[in-house]
């Protein structure tokens, strides 16, 4: 067992790099809306899908052979400016332009694991590592510097050293995060029904 928070992090920060793929499921409250994020792929972004849900709406991306689909409801379109195209995209895949795809570049579990390994820090952590179970697993668990309240990660016991879970209960924006499939994520395939971005 790591005897400190330091010792875990750092064997974490190792194991996330080397990592090719996972899953990612999570739901958080904000503002007293539940949002929620359901993503999973390759960490070179190369095949990925991430649906996102906030207030009741979804929106749904697929990066695959080199191209990013998204399927959203009117709403979504036009406050994205397509005015013309919150009718005809509204609910169908659209094969996003250069433009959108700029604005989307964000959301893929790439993006989302490196930032999350970049502040993953012992300097935010308390200094101490204890055990615990998380989704059926045996975990040590790392606490914030700032309380359990603040956040704690879980990280798996069984020698892969990735995140099993993270969770909060911080009244600004309780809600958890489980990661599973880690290097075994499955392949997504393009939408066969997709129409063209004009």
């Amino acid at each position: 067992m790591p005897a400190t928070a330091e010792e875990l992090v750092v064997k974490t920060q190792a194991a996330m790099k080397a990592a090719t793929s996972v899953t990612m499921k999570g739901a958080f409250t904000s503002d007293g809306q539940a949002n929620t994020f359901d993503a999973s792929g390759m960490l070179d972004n190369s095949n990925y899908r991430v649906s996102l849900g906030q207030g009741g709406a979804t929106i749904d991306l697929i990066f695959a052979e080199s191209q990013l689909f998204l399927k959203a409801d009117k709403s979504f379109w036009a406050e994205s400016g397509s005015d013309e195209g919150s009718a005809e995209y509204a609910g169908k895949w659209v094969q996003v332009n250069e433009e959108l795809r700029s604005v989307l570049k964000e959301m893929n579990p790439g993006f989302l694991i490196g930032t999350m390994s970049e502040s993953f820090t012992s300097d935010k952590l308390s200094p101490e590592v204890t055990r615990g179970t998380a989704g059926g697993q045996d975990v040590f668990v790392l606490t914030s510097s700032k309380g359990a309240a603040s956040g704690q990660f879980s990280i798996a016991a069984d020698g892969t050293w990735l995140p099993v879970m993270y969770e909060t209960t911080s009244k600004a924006s309780p809600g958890s995060m489980t990661f599973s499939e880690w290097n075994m994520a499955p392949a997504v395939k393009a939408p066969l029904d997709s129409i063209k971005m004009k």
